[in-house]
């Protein structure tokens, strides 16, 4: 079986013979299925199934939202299924959602295939569901094989997208263009690309053509520059020719194309990689994950590398789970069946802000917002369904006969997260990546209720502050409150690492209380501390595990006890590594306050010396060491714990005389080699 047949046979819409004939699955179970919706007719036939999962072919490509009422009819009595539109030139297989896209469920989402395409991930997607003649595999490992497929497609693709981002920076890099207009460019350019592909606006694609019609590798640098004028500019407002293919380009602004944007002449090289890179489907990335390794494409190292360098989702969700999302899931679930408390549980989600005073490119406010955006339409679908279930009177009514517009009723929103960063690189790309996830939390809102907000112009924006956050006074980000969240990974630079710089920082955060054994990522701590105050709140940072280990744990913890907090929950050490080949890696802790009771704290262990699955457990209060045990801080002295005498004599031979040499032994042992040094 080669990837041009199975290609072949996806072209053909011949989807029998692919599923049956060449990834071994059994025959269909079940007659058509013939609808009505908006109208129209619509058809849809099994072409092949195995244990309850079928897959279904609908040889029409209506509109998302009329696919989607469709899905919700077939999963009436399909819950698991492949439902597959097409027609001459497009498909659109709603295969399952994986697993972080932002629900606790496995919904279906749009995977979309041209006709002709051979460059389409697909094949290795299918090929994660063959099956042998003989295997008999259960259909959880189906399904989670099927999910899987799909994640590393994600992170394949976001490898892919840094490579060609390294390739434009090399060009830039190579023209001379400064640090600053070349992250400005990339920045504005990622938008640009991702828009074209993810239904930001009409016609798809409105971007790539615009550079290979109207621009030429001598003009190019002016284009774009007039381009992205003209993006910071209400469309009322415009001075163009109505056949200014510029004025086909919707208004963006939202400070992202504000700002004036330095380029020479660039060369030829570089407009053959821009179209090189429009060719590419931006729709698919991961902005989580794709922000770290965009981080890397300045470095010529990592580019030689591939930028495979970022942190897994994993380790960012050990952090913001225990924090606060298990507990809004806890609530959702206890809520399910009373609208009342669901309205509470959704006005208490609006009250959150979330701040990262080290944000790099942002993943960790990227990962929580894609979170708690899932779990807001977890709680609009709820009470849309027992409203639903109200006017029936009881009766059951179809999800898809339902509309109504919840735009207005989004209140997770991208102007409750800000970020502090210290580099203008990282910086731009959290405040793009966090425009890009907000419009994927978008799609799914209308892949459910057929609609969703129109973000542009973009009127909310994430505030990400270009600073030292050692320098900076976090209340001018965000005012401090009980409502305020913060999160993050501060750097990790070892006591005896420390430029003296930061040296400089770590005493004059400090004050008084620094003692010479506390770690650069403990300004932090202490910077967290003093921005609340007399607020509560709850906070939990990524550090190394020195912060729970000998001298500097004192120092550390007993101005966190001192004024209130408590530990809510910890990952004991284990080694934080990057998904690169011989990536860095360094054992840290994660650690998490409040100044609550309750929960009862949750303490994270790795009996496997930091690596491998962690044992969760419940405990009742966890120490400065990451113990369950009582708090107490071992302190350094230089007097006796007991009442034993004063130590009054050094070094005093106890040996029984051996050691002493008597007048007579005294030549002879200072005539001895050995025995004379001594």
């Amino acid at each position: 079986m080669t990837e041009t047949r199975l290609l072949d046979l996806v072209d053909a819409c011949d989807f029998r013979t692919l599923f049956i004939d060449e990834l071994g699955w059994q025959n269909p179970d079940r007659p058509p299925l013939t609808f009505e919706v908006d109208g129209c007719t619509y058809t849809l036939t099994q072409v092949a199934g195995y244990k309850g999962l079928r897959i279904w072919h609908c040889p029409t490509l209506p509109p998302r939202p009329i696919q989607r009422e469709i899905d919700v009819l077939v999963g009436k009595d399909n819950l698991e299924r492949l439902v597959i539109f097409t027609d001459k030139q497009r498909q659109e297989w709603r295969w399952p959602r994986r697993k972080q896209l932002g629900s606790t469920n496995a919904k279906l989402v749009v995977h979309q295939h041209i006709v002709g395409d051979r460059a389409t991930h697909l094949t290795e997607r299918l090929r994660a569901i063959e099956l042998d003649f003989d295997e008999d595999l259960p259909l959880v490992t189906l399904l989670e094989r099927m999910r899987d497929a799909f994640d590393r497609e994600a992170e394949s693709a976001s490898v892919a997208a840094a490579r060609l981002m390294g390739t434009l920076y090399t060009h830039l890099e190579d023209a001379g263009v400064g640090e600053h207009d070349a992250t400005l460019l990339l920045a504005r350019l990622l938008f640009l690309f991702f828009g074209d592909d993810a239904d930001m606006w009409k016609p798809a694609g409105l971007f790539e053509s615009f550079l290979r019609d109207h621009t030429t590798a001598e003009d190019l640098h002016q284009q774009l520059i007039k381009l992205f004028g003209i993006l910071d500019v209400e469309e009322k407002k415009r001075d163009l020719p109505a056949e200014s293919p510029l004025a086909r380009f919707r208004y963006i602004n939202g400070g992202l194309f504000h700002g004036a944007l330095r380029l020479p002449q660039l060369p030829a090289g570089f407009r053959d990689a821009l179209i090189e890179a429009c060719e590419f489907n931006w729709s698919v990335i991961s902005p989580a994950v794709f922000g770290s390794m965009f981080q890397t494409v300045k470095s010529k190292e990592a580019r030689r590398r591939g930028g495979e360098h970022y942190t897994t989702e994993e380790n960012i969700l050990k952090t913001i789970e225990p924090l606060f999302l298990d507990e809004y899931r806890e609530r959702l679930d206890r809520a399910w069946d009373d609208k009342g408390q669901l309205t509470k549980l959704h006005n208490d989600l609006a009250k959150l802000r979330f701040l990262d005073p080290a944000c790099g490119c942002g993943n960790f406010l990227i990962v929580a917002y894609r979170e708690l955006r899932a779990l807001e339409l977890e709680i609009l679908k709820r009470r849309r369904d027992l409203d639903m279930k109200a006017i029936a009177r009881g009766k059951k009514v179809e999800r898809a006969q339902l509309s109504l517009d919840v735009t207005t009723e989004v209140k997770i929103t991208l102007d409750h997260f800000f970020g502090i960063e210290i580099e203008e690189w990282p910086a731009r790309i959290a405040e793009t990546a966090m425009l890009l996830v907000d419009h994927l939390a978008n799609q799914q809102m209308a892949e459910e209720f057929g609609v969703a907000p129109d973000r542009l112009p973009i009127a909310i924006a994430p505030t990400i502050v270009h600073a030292n956050a050692l320098h900076t006074d976090w209340t001018t980000v965000v005012a401090p409150s009980k409502h305020v969240v913060i999160l993050g990974n501060p750097p990790f630079i070892g006591q005896y690492t420390k430029t003296a710089a930061q040296t400089a920082d770590t005493k004059a955060i400090w004050g008084a209380r620094y003692n010479g054994y506390l770690d650069y990522v403990t300004c932090w701590y202490a910077k967290a501390i003093d921005y609340y105050g007399t607020h509560a709140g709850r906070w939990a940072y990524v550090s190394t595990n020195s912060i729970c280990q000998g001298e500097a744990v004192e120092f550390l913890w007993r101005p966190i006890l001192e004024t209130g907090w408590r530990c809510r929950f910890a990952h004991r050490s284990f080694q934080w590594v990057t998904e690169a080949t011989g990536g860095a890696a360094v054992h840290v802790s994660i650690v998490g306050f409040d100044k609550h009771t309750d929960p009862a704290p949750v303490l994270w262990t790795y009996p496997d010396g930091g690596r491998g699955a962690a044992e969760r457990h419940q405990v009742p209060n966890i120490n400065p060491y990451l113990c369950n045990a009582v708090t107490v801080l071992v302190s350094s002295r230089t007097t006796p714990l007991s009442s034993i005498p004063p130590v009054t004599k050094g070094n005093q031979p106890t040996d029984g005389g051996n050691l002493l040499v008597s007048a007579e032994q005294y030549d002879d042992v200072a005539g001895d080699p050995i025995a004379a040094r001594y």
